[in-house]
């Protein structure tokens, strides 16, 4: 049994009259995400999911970043994924909720908004293409380092990212860590505007005021012609994906690319806290 509950201070649900606001809130750690947020964030899409008082959800993150992706040591840790890489079933617990959740984002039946307040990293740029649209501030960059790690493309991105930006670009982000900015982004087709990074929530929240004067049924109905056709073939993936996901934490090579992204980042902190003291 799960030592989570369903909900998390990390992650808030703000209702609005016709609309609820996801917020990614653990800004200290650049809203990275630990399993108890994956847990919520099914939750809340579930819940959502069935109350006829929301016509469409909000995903975006507290403070500087979007979210920075799986938090690493918060997730396992670099000793404790060590000592379990072995343990199949041990893994496959750990990687449920986040398999959970790519399924509740699959499945859920009304427009979902991604508002990209800064910087996304990992599963935070693989999870838009599940989303409806993609709106981003302007200084957002967007990053999937999953070869840095010894990892996999997830989030059913080995499906989504081709199809959106073609197989040479996808390659590039999923297989070598491009990092691309906000007018790449627009350009790939990855999200559909920009705005300014001072203003972005108040252009946001302009946008969902207007989509709130469509009915809602016509929305869901909408969206269910255009996402079927591909839901099931969404899910099948979302398994394959977390078959090799299992399949790359019980390596040697993703516990050893682990310890030295982490140290690179220690290395990175310690260097900025230097020049900061200067």
């Amino acid at each position: 049994m799960s030592i989570f509950t369903k909900e998390s201070k990390f992650v808030l649900l703000e209702r609005h009259k016709g609309y609820a606001v996801i917020r990614l809130n653990r800004p200290e750690r650049k809203n990275g995400i630990v399993q108890e947020m994956e847990i919520a964030l099914s939750y809340y899409l579930d819940t959502l999911a069935n109350d006829d008082t929301i016509k469409l959800v909000v995903i975006t993150g507290t403070g500087e970043y979007y979210t920075s992706g799986a938090d690493i040591i918060g997730s396992f840790g670099s000793d404790e994924r060590s000592s379990e890489k072995n343990d199949v079933e041990k893994i496959r617990k750990r990687v449920e909720p986040f398999k959970n959740l790519v399924n509740s984002f699959i499945r859920f039946p009304k427009p979902i908004i991604a508002a990209v307040n800064g910087p996304a990293i990992g599963m935070g740029v693989t999870t838009l293409p599940l989303c409806d649209v993609v709106y981003a501030a302007a200084d957002s960059t967007f990053m999937t380092p999953f070869s840095k790690i010894a990892m996999i493309p997830e989030a059913c991105s080995s499906y989504t990212f081709p199809i959106i930006m073609g197989y040479s670009m996808a390659n590039e982000m999923l297989l070598f860590n491009r990092k691309i900015t906000a007018e790449e982004a627009y350009r790939f087709g990855l999200i559909s505007r920009i705005f300014p990074k001072e203003t972005f929530m108040t252009e946001v929240e302009k946008k969902v005021e207007e989509f709130l004067d469509n009915p809602a049924k016509c929305l869901e109905f909408g969206k269910k012609l255009i996402r079927d056709r591909d839901r099931e073939k969404l899910h099948k993936i979302n398994e394959e994906e977390v078959e090799q996901l299992v399949e790359r934490l019980q390596s040697e090579d993703t516990v050893t690319q682990a310890i030295k992204f982490l140290e690179e980042r220690q290395r990175i902190k310690r260097e900025r806290a230097r020049k900061a003291r200067l």
